[in-house]
């Protein structure tokens, strides 16, 4: 059977509107010739868009149990909201409430059980069959081999990260963690194909699942479109020096830090911007307006993914300070990365391993300044020592970036092991069983943006 007779169906745990490993990996296989449907998650977002055509390809929406953050909603505020609106506010609290208890194991397992795995149910009980099913990340993997089971087809794997060593998973007691690595390596066991970021997080999947053949599909991006209304977007004139930070605002990130250093001298003049969204932006917000730097940091939300080169063009460095905090972190290239040197803007980031063989190592030359440690003072320095270029080291930093994107860190190679990998997936029924057996203690399913 050809491409254009095989149904594709994608898992993912969040709405679609700013996942850009997922857009672009559907919108090519859409190109490709395959029919595809994303099953994604309805928020409040899209409470219009239960289902739309975007580049190719079908979102279908389903409903999951919501969780607001106590803190969306004050006090003072509930009284003249609706009754709802208290509930869910009431509903909250009680449910961050439950994250420090038992090392954040019943925290886990209500997500687990209350969110993301009904959810999956509801994903199995009104999908249409398709010939492959695609997970998203661990937490969709049981859905997908329960659809398969349920309709046949086969199943990939898409780890965008080693989710048992990221976030405030990898911050689980050790035995809850032993539990859900044991389940991995189980669920994975019956995918027909594995696939992930990077080759340092590929090589730790292979050993712990116990398979060979794990390919590594990068998130590279597409070069900017047109001009960037970046600096027009803060009033800022085309001379003055301009440092961005774009995607999650969360911890782990080093932006507390980087806030810290903007107000170092070797940074007078800069300004910086910190374009995305997460659950560390009011207080980090709340830190800019108490630095001494506070009229030259500006914070800007999140734009869609197709349009990301173009704003982060308008910058001079983009700095990506992340902390080694999990494994997942030490072994990551995350999406700004690529896009900022998709963009030509010359990179300051933290000496890992990934970034050192892209930023500092790779056949085109440096693209960047790794920061020595995760210091106020060793991040500004790193980043003074970019903005100190001359107009023509600064050129030949662009063309750099230019050369990276057009021969190896570019879409066009990364999607062709995708088909790759499509091409090679049987069309035998999938050989897996009921999918949503407990661990003893269930696995977690914390949502968590790109990277």
């Amino acid at each position: 059977m050809t491409a254009a007779g095989r149904r594709v169906a994608m898992l993912v745990l969040n709405d679609m509107r700013l996942d850009s490993r997922v857009r672009r990996e559907a919108a090519s296989l859409a190109v490709a010739g395959y029919d595809v449907t994303v099953h994604a998650v309805a928020t409040d977002a899209t409470r219009d868009r239960p289902r739309e055509t975007v580049d190719g390809y079908v979102i279908c929406r389903h409903p999951m149990l919501t969780r607001p953050h106590p803190d969306s909603v004050t006090a003072g505020s509930v009284s003249s909201r609706t009754a709802t609106t208290a509930v869910r506010l009431t509903a909250a609290r009680a449910f961050a409430s439950t994250r420090p208890l038992f090392g954040g194991a019943l925290h886990f397992t209500l997500n687990w059980q209350l969110r993301w795995s009904r959810w999956g149910r509801r994903v199995a009980d009104v999908a249409e069959p398709a010939d492959i099913w695609h997970a998203h990340d661990l937490p969709t993997l049981p859905a997908a081999l329960e659809c398969a089971r349920r309709h046949g087809g086969q199943v990939l794997y898409d780890s965008h990260e080693l989710y048992v060593d990221a976030g405030a998973t990898a911050r689980l007691p050790w035995l809850v963690r032993r539990a859900l690595l044991r389940r991995e390596r189980q669920w994975a066991e019956r995918a027909d194909a594995v696939i992930t970021v990077n080759p340092a997080v590929a090589a730790v999947l292979r050993a712990r699942l116990g398979r060979e053949d794990v390919t590594v599909v990068r998130n590279c991006a597409e070069p900017p479109m047109g001009p960037s209304p970046l600096r027009e977007s803060i009033g800022l004139d085309a001379e003055t020096p301009l440092l961005i930070y774009h995607g999650s605002i969360t911890i782990g990130r080093g932006l507390e830090a980087l806030i810290d250093a903007m107000r170092l001298p070797m940074l007078a003049r800069a300004h910086l911007v910190l374009m995305g969204y997460g659950p560390l932006r009011p207080a980090l917000q709340a830190h800019a307006t108490a630095s001494l730097a506070a009229e030259r940091i500006h914070f800007l939300a999140p734009v869609p993914p197709e349009v990301v080169t173009t704003w982060v063009s308008g910058a001079d460095v983009a700095v990506m300070p992340i902390e080694p905090t999990t494994l997942n972190h030490r072994l990551s290239t995350p999406n700004k990365l690529f896009e900022a040197i998709a963009a030509g803007v010359p990179v300051v980031g933290p000496d890992f391993d990934g970034f050192r063989r892209v930023v500092r190592e790779a056949p085109w030359g440096p693209v960047g300044v790794l920061h020595a440690n995760h210091a106020p003072a060793s991040i500004a320095a790193a980043a003074a020592e970019l903005l100190a270029l001359s107009p023509s080291e600064r050129a030949e930093m662009h063309a750099r970036c230019r050369t990276a994107t057009t021969t190896e860190l570019c879409w066009s190679l990364e999607v062709e092991r995708l088909r790759e990998v499509y091409a090679g997936l049987s069309l035998t029924a999938a050989r897996v069983e009921p999918s949503f057996a407990p661990l003893g203690v269930a696995p977690a399913a914390t949502l968590r943006d790109a990277e």
